[in-house]
This record gives C-alpha cells, sequence and structure tokens, in this order.
C-alpha cells in the first residue's frame, strides 16, 4: 500500500516539472536546441583540429552563444522583437553542453 503512495507523490512532482518546462515555450527549446547542435559541431571540429577536449567545449559554447546572439540582432532587425528570454536560452543551452561534453 506504501508503494502506491510513494507513486501518487513521484507522478504529482513529475507531472508539476513537466507543466513548467512546457510553459518555458517552444521558442525556448529551440534556441536551447541550436546552441547545443551548434556548440557540438564546432567543438568536435576543434577537437579534430588538435584542440583539448576542454578547450574544444568551451570554444563551442561561446560560437554556440555568439550564433544565437547574432540571431536575435537579425530578429530585431527584421522584425524589431529582441526576446531576452532566447538570450537566457542559449546561455542555458551552452551551460549544459558544457556539462555534458567537457
Amino acid at each position: 500500500m506504501n508503494h502506491f503512495k510513494n507513486y501518487n507523490v513521484m507522478r504529482k512532482i513529475i507531472d508539476k516539472i513537466n507543466i513548467y518546462l512546457a510553459s518555458l515555450g517552444v521558442e525556448f527549446w529551440l534556441h536551447l536546441t541550436a546552441v547545443v547542435f551548434i556548440a557540438t559541431i564546432v567543438a568536435r571540429t576543434c577537437q579534430f583540429t588538435g584542440a583539448d577536449r576542454l578547450l574544444s567545449g568551451f570554444i563551442g559554447a561561446f560560437i554556440g552563444i555568439v550564433v544565437g546572439i547574432l540571431k536575435e540582432g537579425y530578429d530585431n532587425k527584421t522584425t524589431g522583437v529582441f526576446s531576452t528570454s532566447d538570450i537566457v536560452a542559449d546561455f542555458i543551452g551552452a551551460a549544459f553542453f558544457i556539462l555534458i561534453y567537457a
């Protein structure tokens, strides 16, 4: 009987996390994923040319952030909208990349 109680508690926690992550919006997840993707390509290229794995990871993350910021600049110029939440998503994506790569 106690297992069902623990299951219900965990189910409620997972549901709350799921609702929060969904509330971040598609644009957030696109930015985060794009930065991780770009950083992976750049880091693997740097590592292929002989750079250290840690240095490659930081270079990749930096380039990913730069591309994200340039994309926001382009959006601002073409649509007049500059989203700081997208920049935050870029930085979170870079931090996530560093955690899994380096």
